[in-house]
C-alpha cells in the first residue's frame, strides 16, 4: 500500500544491536510503503553506531540516524526523533518490540476514518509472554470511550485490563509536537503521554483491537519492571488532576502498596506504616474490591 501522507517512525535506543536489527526488520516488512525510519541513539556507542551506518548502506530504505552525545533519556530522544519527522503522521517503537507487516496499514486506515485524525492516538493490541513463558494478547479488554485513568488502571478480579505500551501508538506529528513527552521521566512515560492528549488537548483514543504489536519484556532494560514504587507516586501525584479518584486509588493500590510490599529494602515495621498511611487515603468504596482485598492479604504476609 501506498499513501501519499507517510509515516515516520521513531525508534529509540541505548544500543543493544540484536533487539535494534528485529524491530528494524518488522518495519522494513511493513505492507504500509511510505516510512522514514528515524533511529535515535541515546549516548555514545560505537558499536551500533557503526551497524546502524553499515545497516543504512545495505538497506534502500530512508533512515535518519541522530545520535545524542550524552543519555538524555527516553523521553526526550523520542521527541528529538519526532522533530526529525519528515511525515505527518509518527509511530513509536522500542528497540526491544516488533510490529507485524500489517500494523502500520491497519492504523492508517482506521486513522483515517476517525472523525478527527490529526487529535488522534491510535494503538494496538500486543502479543507478549507471561513469567511462565505462555503466550499472553493484551489489553484484556478493548478501549470504547472509557475514562482514560480507569481504563489503563482498573482492575477485574484483582488483574488490570488495559493497556496501552509505547510500541503501540501511532499519532500525528502535529499532537506530538503540541504534546512532547515529559523530559526526565523514569516511568510510565507511555500513560503519561497519552493521559495528557487525552485530557489537556481532547484526544480520541481508537484502538485496533488486534495483536499487531509484539512486546517483547527485556529485564536487563526494563525499567518498567523495576520496583521503584517511589518513582511511581511520585508520578501519579503530578496527574492525579488528570484522572478519577477511582483511578488513581486503583493506581495507588496496585502499583505503589503492592510495590512498597515488595520492597525488600524496606524493614517490615516500615512497610506496615507506609502501606497503612496509604491506605487511609483509599475511599470505602475501592476498599470493597479483589484488589484491595489482595493487597491487604500481600500485606498480612509481610513478616
Amino acid at each position: 500500500m501506498t499513501d501519499g501522507s507517510g509515516v515516520s517512525v521513531v525508534i529509540t535506543t541505548i544500543g543493544n544491536t540484536t533487539f535494534l536489527m528485529k524491530s528494524l526488520e518488522s518495519v522494513v516488512k511493513q505492507t504500509y510503503d511510505n516510512i522514514q525510519i528515524i533511529v535515535v541513539l541515546d549516548g555514545e556507542n560505537a558499536e551500533c553506531s557503526t551497524f546502524l551506518n553499515k545497516w543504512k548502506a545495505d538497506n534502500e530504505v530512508e533512515l535518519c540516524f541522530v545520535k545524542n552525545e550524552t543519555r538524555l533519556g527516553g523521553n526526550e530522544s523520542r521527541n528529538i526523533g519526532i522533530q526529525n519527522a519528515i511525515y505527518p503522521w509518527v509511530a513509536l517503537l522500542d528497540d526491544d518490540d516488533e510490529w507485524l507487516p500489517d500494523k502500520i496499514e491497519k492504523q492508517m486506515i482506521a486513522i483515517e476514518n476517525s472523525k478527527n485524525a490529526a487529535n488522534s492516538i491510535c494503538f494496538t493490541s500486543v502479543q507478549t509472554t507471561d513469567r511462565f513463558q505462555r503466550k499472553v494478547i493484551l489489553p484484556r479488554t478493548s478501549y470504547s470511550g472509557q475514562e482514560i485513568g480507569g481504563y489503563l488502571f482498573g482492575t477485574k478480579l484483582g488483574r488490570a485490563y488495559g493497556f496501552i505500551q509505547t510500541s503501540t501508538i501511532l499519532a500525528s506529528r502535529e499532537l506530538f509536537l503540541k504534546n512532547p513527552f515529559t523530559s526526565g521521566l523514569p516511568k510510565h512515560q507511555d500513560w503519561d503521554w497519552v493521559i495528557r492528549a487525552v485530557k489537556l488537548f481532547n484526544s480520541e483514543i481508537i484502538h485496533v483491537n488486534l495483536p499487531l504489536t509484539v512486546y517483547n519484556m527485556n529485564p536487563a532494560q526494563s525499567v518498567g519492571k523495576v520496583n521503584r514504587w517511589r518513582d511511581s507516586e511520585k508520578w501519579l501525584k503530578s496527574v492525579e488532576t488528570l484522572i478519577s479518584k477511582q483511578s488513581r486509588e486503583s493506581f495507588l493500590l496496585n502499583v505503589v502498596i503492592g510495590g512498597i510490599a515488595k520492597d525488600s529494602n524496606i524493614k517490615s515495621e516500615d512497610k506496615r506504616e507506609l502501606i497503612k498511611e496509604r491506605i487511609q487515603t483509599i475511599s470505602l468504596r475501592s476498599r470493597f474490591t479483589v484488589l484491595y482485598l489482595r493487597i491487604k492479604l500481600l500485606t498480612l504476609t509481610i513478616k
